[in-house]
């Protein structure tokens, strides 16, 4: 499979958000968020970290952070998804195994093989997932506490740690095996996002080959990827701000008393995002600049959701309003990636902050 000889992003972008599934459907039903992926992967904006090399397209980090924003200005379950199979990509291409790069990476770029992600169970203290080294591969004993995709992927990155320490990362498929060695709960109840099918994963003893193995990193990896990504999360936030001030923006023009407030909270909203990509881009703030950085986007995402719904009145009560879909998605969107540090220095701008 060959890789387009003409790429535009934006326009790309653009035309496939024309005839995009509802972003309402999306977030309630499994079947329109496959559709929302098929699309993406059919304008071959699924392996935009994937090297050229393999196929991919290789967009530089800056044009992936604004595809995210665009994109969950749209829809946040579908942005959402579309990350765990961008990541995984991502995960393979960074690997050492050139036989799954081969065999993967180009059929990712057009969603012909969708992958999620498991790993940030890795960060616990004791982990849930552990690995001893067996003749030909691998043994996976423990559970992964959230998988994502279950009839959306194929097969998953899953990440287990081994005895010395270090992380194991490899390929399984999300489907349960025959002897029970590896068992998938139904998908879970959610508040938000439920078409995405997230599930758990129980495994026995479960054997992966050495053919499946992505990579082994380092004890450290886990903390020095929250290090060094802390805002990453936020341009999701961006968008999804964005998205709930497109329906403030609406209301104030039916109710001119509401256009002060909008006025205010598009303002604040530019300066904080011109702030992340600055950071982004000179990589200038500290660790701990950083994190306060990525608090006001969390808080000021939710204000800004708070505002949609309040604008829409009794109507955002209703599932399919698209101030209460935008509400949820918040829900999730905010603790992706979510440390302890990025957890209390959000609560200390909560009650810190001044009207």
């Amino acid at each position: 499979m060959q890789a387009p000889t003409s790429f535009n992003l934006w326009q790309l972008t653009e035309d496939y958000l024309e005839t995009a599934p509802n972003p309402e459907a999306m977030e309630e039903k499994t079947e329109s968020l496959g559709q929302g992926l098929a699309g993406l992967g059919g304008r071959s904006l699924l392996g935009l970290n994937i090297p050229a090399q393999w196929s991919g397209i290789e967009v530089s980090p800056g044009d992936y952070f604004g595809f995210l924003e665009r994109l969950t200005r749209y829809s946040g379950t579908l942005a959402f998804t579309q990350i765990q199979h961008q990541t995984a990509g991502s995960f393979i291409a960074g690997g050492e195994n050139e036989s799954l790069k081969r065999d993967y990476l180009p059929k990712m770029r057009s969603g012909e093989r969708l992958i999620g992600v498991s790993y940030a169970h890795v960060s616990r203290d004791k982990p849930t997932l552990e690995a001893t080294n067996v003749d030909g591969g691998y043994r996976l004993s423990g559970y992964l506490p959230w998988i994502t995709g279950w009839n959306l992927f194929q097969e998953a990155v899953i990440a287990a740690r081994l005895p010395d320490g270090h992380i194991l990362f490899a390929l399984i498929p999300l489907v349960s095996s025959v002897r029970g060695d590896l068992r998938f709960s139904p998908p879970m109840a959610l508040a938000a996002m439920a078409s995405t099918n997230t599930v758990s994963a129980q495994c026995d003893r479960y054997f992966i080959a050495d053919r499946q193995v992505v990579a082994i990193r380092s004890p450290d990896w886990i903390a020095n990827k929250d290090r060094n990504s802390v805002l990453d999360p936020t341009f999701p936030l961006l968008g999804l701000a964005r998205a709930s001030l497109d329906l403030v923006e609406k209301a104030s023009q039916k109710q001119t008393e509401i256009v002060p407030h909008s006025v205010a909270l598009s303002d604040r909203l530019e300066d904080c995002r011109q702030q992340i990509y600055r950071a982004k881009e000179q990589q200038h703030l500290s660790l701990e600049q950083e994190v306060q950085l990525r608090a006001q986007a969390i808080a000021l995402t939710h204000e800004c959701t708070l505002a949609a719904i309040l604008v829409s009145r009794g109507r955002a009560n209703q599932t399919d309003h698209p101030g209460q879909r935008i509400y949820r998605e918040a829900l999730v969107l905010s603790v992706i990636r979510h440390t302890n540090a990025v957890m209390e220095a959000t609560l200390q701008y909560l009650v810190s902050s001044k009207p």
